[in-house]
């Protein structure tokens, strides 16, 4: 399976030839109108671009946005806005190149409101908190290990709405500010599934495994790449059912509920990552419903 980094994916943006005069045959490409979006939301993005057009790049928050080619003058993907992006107006940059090297661009503003998160506050086991040297080396190697892998875009593997990972309602908001033993922590990117230790875990749409290993904050994790820079991650199971390199289809098998990892009681914590920005799995689910 091809896979490239965001980086590579930035680099060959830069690289294209100055905007200069349309070419013959291609037009400015067309973005779909898009609604308001917040903190941690998900938009589909639809671009048709008409003409010879050999390269189609696309921007955001000075970052590249992963698209799919449906046919000869139309890419599809998504945009998200990250947990702590704060409220404004941003620039969307579609550049469309032709073969001929030279370039047609338009620019579509990202409209993003403020979102309130509230806070909530926890107690967990204190080496947690305060770890020792071994475990702090540990959770930088974890960091980097992950950071790795959620870095990579792929060819698109999910389609269709996508569903739950399991039964029942969330019950941690994401977003939410934490405090674990007095201290505050970073957000809360994602959401938390409770449930007893086995209950069955399921993908929430097509993918493939890219990492299935314990880790020392998010205990048992599984990360499922679903192409085009979407990512869901899970943590603190009990059981993982899948390994490196294999591919679930949407509803398979990945593993069982637990509590590994910092956690207060057995729970799933299913979170997102689309192109780096930490996404809330319930406006996934939303955005990509129908």
């Amino acid at each position: 399976m091809r896979s490239i980094s965001l980086f590579g994916l930035a680099c060959l943006l830069i690289s294209q030839v100055p905007l200069g005069s349309q070419p013959r045959g291609l037009t400015a490409p067309v973005v779909v109108p898009l609604a308001p979006t917040q903190p941690g939301g998900v938009q589909r993005l639809r671009v048709t671009a008409p003409g010879e057009v050999s390269l189609l790049a696309v921007t955001l928050f000075e970052a590249p946005v992963p698209l799919g080619r449906v046919d000869a003058g139309t890419w599809e993907g998504l945009l998200g806005v990250d947990v702590e992006r704060a409220a404004g107006e941003y620039p969307l940059t579609v550049t469309a190149t032709g073969a001929d090297g030279r370039s047609a661009t338009s620019t579509t503003l990202v409209v993003v409101r403020a979102r309130r998160f509230s806070t909530r506050r926890l107690t967990v086991d204190n080496r947690f908190i305060e770890p020792t040297a071994a475990d702090a080396a540990r959770m930088r190697d974890d960091a980097a290990r992950l950071g790795e892998v959620l870095a990579g875009v792929s060819d698109r593997h999910w389609a269709g709405p996508f569903v739950p990972p399991v039964r029942g309602t969330a019950t941690s908001n994401f977003g939410t500010r934490s405090v674990f033993n007095g201290q505050p922590r970073a957000p809360h990117a994602g959401i938390d599934y409770r449930g007893a230790i086995g209950t069955p875990i399921v993908a929430p749409n097509a993918g493939r495994v890219v990492l299935a290993e314990h880790l020392f904050l998010t205990g048992n994790t599984v990360v499922l790449d679903h192409g085009l820079g979407l990512f869901s991650i899970f943590a603190h199971l009990s059981r993982m059912d899948v390994g490196v390199g294999q591919a679930v289809v949407a509803s398979g098998p990945i593993g069982l509920v637990g509590a590994t990892g910092r956690v207060t009681g057995p729970h799933l914590h299913w979170s997102v990552r689309l192109a780096g920005a930490r996404v809330d799995p319930a406006l996934l689910l939303q955005a990509l419903a129908n």
